[in-house]
């Protein structure tokens, strides 16, 4: 099935009230299927739950600061501006952008995929497989749709975020699931749950459709894939 169908299925079943034909597994208890929302999932800026606007700047720019300062502030910009860019997909051309902006020595085409940003980030020794990302660092995310429409749980590295600031062994970030920007929860070692206790652990960033393999993963926590230190690739740049 066509992603424009896939949206068109969602819309339909929340319009009549109902989930519709049966699937053929169980999907998770999601708020992405609820019969109440105006709009399919990528065209909202933010989960019910998410924390509203952040706060301001505190006048870090990009040109002064440290870079984790200068990321932290541009993704603030980032997501306040809440431009709906449906060509812009899961954040890479806006990681792109405002990696150009605050680590100028950063040579990345976003049209490539995450691959090329990774396979630089490797050979700079900036990229982290653990679960302990910093505020300003570019996270990455596998399989958050069927990039070669095969139907299988196979599409590696196919968005990003920034991270805005950690709790403990979550953090919040910023990317781009659809059309617009939005803050997400994100418990990279975490259980395979959006919510403990009626707090918020992790953000969906998959969206539930009717051809989903029947091992598909659909929470932050499942779909995280390591992440690109900031530190270590600025230091890396300025010393070419």
């Amino acid at each position: 099935m066509s992603r424009s169908r896939n949206v068109a299925f969602l819309v339909g079943a929340m319009a009549a009230g109902c989930s519709g034909p049966a699937f053929e597994h169980s999907l998770p208890s999601s708020p992405l299927l609820a019969a109440d929302w105006p709009a399919p999932f990528e065209e909202r800026a933010s989960l019910p739950g998410d924390e509203g606007p952040p706060e301001a700047d505190g006048g870090v720019e990009d040109e002064g600061g440290d870079v984790r300062g200068r990321m932290v502030a541009a993704a603030k910009r980032w997501l306040r501006d809440g431009a709906e860019r449906p060509e812009r997909g899961y954040g890479l051309r806006d990681a792109d952008e405002i990696l150009a902006r605050v680590i100028p020595g950063v040579s990345w085409d976003a049209e490539s995929g995450l691959d090329d940003l990774v396979s630089l980030a490797r050979e700079r020794r900036a990229y982290r497989g653990d679960a302990s990302p910093q505020p300003g660092d570019v996270v990455l995310f596998h399989n958050q749709y069927d990039v070669n429409t095969n139907g299988a749980f196979d599409d590696w590295l196919t968005g990003c975020a920034i991270v805005l600031d950690t709790d403990g062994p979550r953090f919040t970030a910023v990317t781009r699931t659809g059309h617009a920007p939005r803050r997400i929860v994100v418990w990279p070692d975490g259980p395979s749950a959006e919510e403990i206790d009626g707090e918020k652990v992790n953000s969906y960033l998959r969206i539930p459709t009717r051809a989903d393999p029947a091992d598909a993963e659909y929470l932050a926590s499942d779909l995280y894939a390591g992440y690109i230190d900031v530190e270590a690739l600025e230091a890396s740049a300025r010393a070419r």
